[in-house]
């Protein structure tokens, strides 16, 4: 039967960092700076083009240490305390009756096992085969990381997109076939800048966004609005099994932006007319968009939900009626920022 010894006196943790990584890469989210250390024998960019605008060359003071361990290549295996864990929530993963400061997760669909210190600013990932790894992890590298990290803050994590200026911008948020990527994938000719089109957080209590991956994807289907980007997809041999995915930061790097306040909600909504039109929209229609796909695909808890709703409550939320004249979309985004007494936001 495991103990907790080795978990309460962070054995596991000073241990795992004595040894030399194969290599230290750093990156900078506005609330986090942090450094990957790769130990094993895989491809890094797995795990690094998706956060490349994020990426640092110097490392920052106090920096958090997150390890990623794949074990086929090394001789560091899951501890025995964390992979005999007695109790393990069926649901989410979680390690229940873990000691504070601590916090672990088994995720069955990648076969990893995450491992937090939120004292000493430490973290262990375990991969049971890197090379094994579902190619759809490569779009949204440390995403339960991150969720575990800021659950106990003013900082939520939600699935949506995310477009605006540095003095503001939106979030698009809808269920799947909702027109969500597409209206994102619109606004790449126009003046709007990118901050996300799958997972972004949010600082909570002044609504800020901060961008954590610079991935976009399109059904296959939807890529022949936008036949320019066809090129630039990493991913064909997975697709339409997944979603076409394209790192911006790759071909278009100037169009990335790493946040902005944001200043309201809306929710697109394929009409298959030719004009995209605007209307308000209520905030139980705002939480019936962002709430399912965030929580189910976080696995989360209503602790989450809760800080969604502040979040709703505090912005304006409007239906983003899109129609077939693509171009409409980023000008109609752009004239709500305007309505709203926004116009020092757009350049």
């Amino acid at each position: 039967m495991p103990t907790t010894e080795s978990v309460t006196n962070n054995t596991i943790l000073d241990q795992l960092f004595t040894k030399s990584p194969q290599s230290i890469r750093h990156f900078e989210l506005a609330p986090l700076s942090f450094e990957m250390h790769f130990y094993g024998q895989f491809e890094e960019a797995f795990f690094c083009d998706a956060i490349a605008h994020l990426e640092t060359e110097k490392p920052a003071a106090g920096a958090l240490k997150i390890a990623i361990i794949d074990q086929k290549t090394t001789n560091q295996n899951i501890p025995d305390a964390l992979r005999h864990w007695p109790s393990v929530d069926a649901y989410s993963g979680d390690m229940l009756e873990m000691p504070a400061p601590f916090f672990g997760n088994c995720n069955t669909n990648s076969y990893t096992i995450t491992f937090i210190n939120r004292e000493t600013s430490q973290a262990a990932i375990w991969l049971s085969d890197a090379a094994e790894l579902p190619t759809y992890e490569r779009s949204f590298p440390l995403r339960q990381f991150f969720y575990f990290w800021f659950r106990n803050t003013s900082h939520v994590m939600v699935h949506a997109g995310a477009l605006g200026f540095d003095l503001g911008g939106v979030l698009l948020a809808g269920k799947g076939g909702s027109g969500k990527s597409t209206s994102t994938m619109a606004c790449l000719d126009s003046t709007l800048q990118y901050a996300g089109d799958d997972f972004i957080l949010i600082e909570t209590q002044q609504p800020f966004v901060h961008s954590l991956y610079n991935v976009a994807k399109l059904e296959e289907h939807n890529l022949a609005n936008f036949p320019h980007l066809r090129q630039y997809v990493y991913n064909w041999e997975s697709v339409p099994v997944d979603k076409a995915q394209l790192f911006l930061r790759q071909f278009m790097p100037e169009k990335v932006i790493h946040g902005f306040p944001l200043k309201a909600i809306l929710l697109p909504k394929f009409t298959g007319q030719v004009n995209t039109a605007h209307r308000p929209a209520s905030k139980a229609e705002a939480m019936k968009a962002l709430v399912p796909s965030s929580v189910w695909l976080l696995r989360s808890d209503t602790y989450q939900v809760e800080k969604i709703s502040c979040l709703v409550r505090n912005l304006p939320c409007f239906w983003l009626e899109t129609g077939t004249d693509l171009a409409q979309i980023p000008a109609k985004i752009i004239k709500i920022l305007e309505t709203m007494k926004a116009e020092t936001i757009v350049d």
